[in-house]
């Protein structure tokens, strides 16, 4: 069973504390990561997922980075921070580091997946993003951030959070 997913918190704009965006949904309790390897799967679905949709060529490498690029280019940077494995919740999180979408390409802001139960057939799964600086918010007063990225970033996050919620299958 999946709900709706919750639009996104806090500004669409992104001023000085950065861009703060979370798409959840309501799925079974075995989309819940019981280990890290459970959640790091999630995560590499999520930009397989990213990936597969717009094209982009997403590149792991050594130590968690992951990068996704198009036409060569890095559009943006992530690299693994930590992983929380608790009772109550499971949560991968990403620094973003770079590439071209991000302001002065360079470190600002942190993407997050996080599985948390609800009872004991149901959890909630969220992909977060807070602190982001995107370039394009600079461009024309933020026009371009808001017409073309945050509405980019709001409907992939929300189709992977139904997609997994309703037991998205297993991605290389």
């Amino acid at each position: 069973m999946t709900m709706p997913a919750q639009p996104p918190h806090g500004p669409v704009g992104g001023g000085v504390g950065g861009v703060h965006s979370r798409q959840c949904a309501v799925g079974p309790a075995s989309v819940f990561p019981r280990n890290r390897s459970d959640i790091e799967r999630l995560a590499a679905n999520y930009y397989s997922y990213v990936s597969d949709r717009l094209f982009f060529i997403c590149g792991r490498g050594q130590s968690g980075r992951v990068t996704l690029s198009c036409v060569g280019r890095a559009l943006l940077s992530f690299e693994l921070e930590r992983v929380d494995l608790k009772a109550n919740l499971s949560a991968i999180h990403y620094r973003i580091v770079g590439g071209l979408l991000n302001r002065r390409n360079r470190a600002g802001g942190t993407l997050s997946l996080s599985v948390e139960p609800i009872d004991a057939d149901t959890c909630r799964l969220c992909v977060t993003v807070s602190g982001y600086q995107p370039r394009l918010n600079g461009r024309l007063g933020g026009i371009a951030f808001k017409h073309i990225q945050s509405p980019v970033h709001q409907w992939l996050s929300d189709g992977f959070v139904r997609w997994a919620a309703a037991g998205g299958g297993e991605r290389d």
